[in-house]
Order: C-alpha cells, then structure tokens, then sequence
C-alpha cells in the first residue's frame, strides 16, 4: 500500500470519519532509508477533531491506531495531542515536521512546516537522548531474557545509534536527517546486519552520549516559545468544522 492508497482508505476509518486530515507520511525504516527484505509500511498520520466534538462531554479518541491484527501498522494523532507531543520534543513527532519525502499535507501542514526550527531546543535534545537511553536498556533486557546465547534484535540496536546521531545534529544548532544516506547509511544498515555485537553497540552508544554531553552547552533554546504553535493550533480548529 503507498501512501496515497493509505490516504483513501484511513480517511474513512469509523474512528476518522468527520475529521481532517491534515498530515499523512510512510513512517518507519521507509523513511529513514533503512529497510530490509522483512521491512513493511509504517503511516503517521495528524488529524483535527472538529471542535464541537472536542467540547463536549464524549472527546473523541487523541490516538487512532489499526485493529490489533491488522495490517498496515497506522497511528494518527489529535491535533491537539500532536502539538503537546512536538512541545516535549518527542523525536517521532519532530521528526514529521522535518521530513521531506513521502507524505502529503494540507496547505496548513506546511504553514506549520514553515518554522519547524523552533521545535529545535534543549529539551528536545534531552527528550532523544532519553528515548535512546531507554531503547539501550531495552535491548539489555532483552539479552538478559533471552539469556545465553541469546542476541536482542538489531531494530533496537540500530535505532539507539540513529537517535543519537540526529540528537548531536540538534545539539550542534543543526536540523535531523530523518532520510539517512552515505556514510550514516551505510553504518546504521551494518547494524542492521548484525556486524556489530550489543556490547560494541553499547560501547558506541555510550560514547556518542558523551560527546553530546561534552558539547553544552547547546547553542539552542531551553524549550519553545509557544506562541506561534498555539496560534497555528486555534488557526486550524478554527477553520475545521
């Protein structure tokens, strides 16, 4: 399924039905250039609740994810939960605002593209380390589980080195590379094979928090000013019936 089949489809989920879509995108390996023969489509997707509904006393759901069972994997946030998340520097949510291929949007998606920079900020850079941090022990207790002889799975291994890789970006006063290529690539599709063993990895991951670490502080704002994402928000729920 691409995208645009995704877009028919979803936009008339029970769940959506009566909501905007403002922001659809393949999310997943797809997007960072990273897939391998077992990979399938990931979708992330940005909807607006009509405003009625989000007055009343039966809020409709801020989270629409597929049937447990079914196939594609798909999440579509609330608007309002969306810029909560892009507020905390969530790095799956910022990285929607800086992707640059497959996924369409509405002419106010890209409105909000348009300063996608402020979402750039100290607290952002916490939030990915924390994210990768957490991937980290993940893939430690997943060694420890399956006990001797047993190997956690590369998805971890090669996510933990990616989120650090754009968190120094963010660190540096730079923008994330959600579409990797060249020698970034090639490194994360080495751990995809399985050259490196989780405790190479760790030794890495370790290391890259501590440059990022040894470069504070980060020439980049504390946390955002909220003031244009709330006007872009009441801008959309405005014009949403």
């Amino acid at each position: 399924m691409d995208l645009n089949e995704f877009y028919k489809i979803h936009g008339e989920d029970p769940r959506l039905r009566g909501k905007s879509i403002l922001m659809a995108r393949i999310a997943g390996s797809t997007s960072y250039n990273t897939t391998v023969s077992t990979s399938d489509n990931d979708f992330l997707a940005v909807h607006v609740a009509p405003t009625e509904m989000m007055l009343s006393l039966d809020r409709p759901q801020e989270t629409v994810t597929n049937e447990e069972g079914t196939k594609p994997d798909f999440t579509s946030h609330e608007v309002g939960k969306f810029c909560n998340l892009l507020c905390s520097g969530n790095p799956t949510v910022i990285e929607c605002v800086f992707a640059e291929r497959d996924l369409v949007g509405k002419e106010s998606w890209h409105q909000l593209r348009a300063y996608r920079k402020i979402f750039l900020t100290k607290k952002t850079v916490k939030n990915y380390l924390g994210y990768a941090k957490g991937q980290l022990q993940r893939m430690l207790n997943g060694r420890s589980v399956h006990g001797k002889g047993g190997k956690p799975s590369e998805k971890f291994e090669y996510h933990i080195i990616r989120l650090l890789m754009d968190a120094k970006m963010i660190a540096s006063g730079g923008e994330p590379k959600i579409y990797k290529e060249g020698d970034d690539r090639n490194f994360l599709m080495r751990i995809r094979a399985e050259e490196f063993t989780p405790d190479q990895i760790t030794e890495m991951a370790q290391k890259r928090v501590a440059e990022i670490d040894a470069m504070r502080p980060w020439p980049i704002p504390d946390e955002i000013d909220k003031s244009l994402l709330n006007k872009w928000l009441l801008q959309v729920r405005k014009y949403t019936i």
